[in-house]
């Protein structure tokens, strides 16, 4: 396969771990390229191709001053192993000819019956030239990058998309060449353009009964009025066509893709690049992703959690917030000291069997030196909190209320009672009392740490104590009848305190593990404090501002 002349690496710089390549292509038209980290020719062959490459990797570079910040988003999911490691390639717009490159009609603009007039400065821009564009992509572009990265040639391997014109050039190219791609990827296609011609052209894709296997089509609910405010009349109007539209082409779609489409609005989403970054992952997942799943209501991956970058999952039935608005989650580690995260929760984008409830996710990082997370969930409006008690998840990333560490707490206290009267205790609920009074032992378990097997610990050392004590006592009262029940009682107090030497040893470490468990408590508090100290002075700049 010959490279394709004309395109020349004219820079490249590093960009979230990997590297991310400039060629000249056409004019002063770019085809960027991110590589992930480590990266080496022929060892991804997989590729995800989006237009609008302007808009993909810099803010400022993108339209807006917001890009859909892809090379980050890819790091992440790659470093979490939520995707394979694949390759974005962007391939610039071409300004004012942008229209005619992604359409196959003029968009027409200010007077389009079906779209409410919905963009005016639109109203002599070009098009009819989306043939040209994808024939061009085949013949000339796609293979120079099979050549020079040592892509795959194989179609199951790459990805295709757009957003606005591009999401409806994506469509186009879902059309003409549904086998050519493994997916494709549709954000906010502007179904409004050509008097609504893409919804015509949906007619003759029906009678080539020639379907993709995957799509992920996508809109927010203030498509126009979120980017173009609301002074003009029937802008509301506007929103309301184009959520329409897109429900109307996910209908026409549906019975030919089948599960293999993900359609979804968003509450509260917009027209721009921010928005199409921020559901960013869920296209990736459900084009590129791997599968994750767990009987939990959260989870995490990887699992458990350690230091750097890691997805969020919730079944939304776990989430006591009503449907309609757009969701977030609050994290925080170390008992909320080590600051706040905020994350949009969108839907995840895993592939779920017939029935699951629905999963949504977040990405989050975890700190260095954070031992447990906790969370709360909240909508703008009102907030999910676990009824005052947050959400945590433990460092092995299993989630637990609060609830749910106090029930096994008393489990496990019922297991020690039990154990202690199968070897014939009969003070053992008084030892347990006591076990549980001790105030270092209360203090750490109010922090929802490990409670389970330090209270096994303790208690078993103080039963086995208690127990060799006894047999000493009784070794010593039946010493003076007889002098073979003195050898017998020597040689049992020898027996005896070999295991009473080894306990005392097992009792100190304990009680260095006590010492150094009420030195963490004295960094919690101090913790505490300075939290309380943030919240007061929030509260006050809060009760300033009112």
């Amino acid at each position: 396969m010959a490279a394709v002349s004309g395109l020349e690496e004219r820079w490249s710089t590093e960009l979230c771990g990997g590297r991310l390549y400039h060629f000249s292509w056409l004019g002063d038209r770019l085809v960027r390229v991110w590589t992930p980290p480590g990266w080496s020719k022929g060892k991804v062959p997989k590729a995800l191709w989006l237009n609008d490459g302007q808009n993909l990797f810099r803010d400022e570079e993108a339209f807006g001053g917001a890009s859909w910040g892809a090379a980050g988003t890819v790091a992440h999911l790659i470093s979490c192993g939520a995707i394979p490691e694949i390759l974005v390639l962007g391939m610039d717009h071409s300004g004012r000819m942008r229209t005619f490159d992604y359409l196959s009609v003029p968009p027409t603009g200010w007077d389009a019956p079906w779209g409410k007039g919905m963009r005016g400065d639109m109203w002599d821009a070009p098009g009819g030239g989306v043939d040209a564009y994808m024939e061009m992509l085949f013949s000339e572009v796609i293979p120079w990058a099979q050549s020079h990265f040592g892509l795959s040639e194989a179609p199951e391997d790459r990805v295709f998309g757009g957003s606005s014109f591009g999401g409806i050039c994506a469509l186009y190219m879902a059309r003409s060449y549904p086998r050519a791609w493994a997916g494709f990827l549709v954000e906010s296609p502007s179904f409004w353009a050509g008097n609504g011609r893409f919804m015509e052209d949906v007619k003759t894709w029906q009678s080539s009964k020639m379907y993709p296997d995957r799509m992920y089509l996508a809109m927010g609910e203030f498509e126009y009025t979120g980017f173009r405010g609301t002074d003009r009349p029937g802008s509301l109007e506007c929103d309301r066509v184009l959520r329409e539209a897109c429900e109307e082409c996910a209908g026409h779609l549906r019975p030919h893709i089948g599960s293999g489409l993900l359609s979804f609005l968003e509450p509260g989403g917009r027209h721009n690049e921010r928005d199409w970054g921020r559901r960013f992952p869920c296209a990736l997942r459900w084009l590129f992703g791997l599968p994750s799943s767990s009987p939990q209501q959260i989870w995490t991956r990887p699992s458990p959690l350690r230091p750097g970058p890691f997805e969020l999952f919730v079944r939304r039935g776990a989430v006591k917030l009503p449907e309609g608005k757009r969701l977030q989650v609050h994290l925080g580690f170390n008992d909320w000291s080590c600051g706040v995260q905020t994350c949009d929760l969108l839907p995840s984008g895993l592939a779920l069997a017939d029935g699951d409830e629905p999963v949504l996710a977040a990405l989050g990082s975890v700190p260095d030196g954070a031992s447990g997370m906790k969370l709360v969930f909240t909508n703008g409006d009102a907030w999910d909190n676990n009824s005052g008690k947050d959400y945590c998840l433990d460092e092995s990333g299993k989630a637990e209320t609060m609830d749910d560490i106090e029930n096994k707490r008393n489990e496990t206290m019922e297991e020690i009672r039990q154990k202690a009267r199968e070897i014939g205790d009969e003070g053992a609920d008084a030892k347990i009392e006591e076990v549980w009074k001790s105030p270092t032992l209360q203090q750490y378990m109010s922090k929802g740490s490990k409670s389970g097997s330090l209270i096994q610990e303790y208690a078993k050392l103080h039963f086995e104590v208690e127990e060799f004590k006894s047999k000493i006592q009784a070794a010593q009262s039946g010493s003076a009848k007889n002098e073979q029940v003195a050898a017998e009682h020597r040689k049992l107090r020898e027996v005896a305190k070999e295991q009473a030497s080894a306990l005392e040893a097992a009792l100190q470490a304990l009680q260095q593990d006590q010492e150094a468990m009420r030195r963490s408590l004295d960094d919690v508090a101090k913790d505490e404090a300075q939290v309380n100290l943030q919240r007061q002075s929030l509260e006050r700049t809060v009760n300033w501002a009112k």
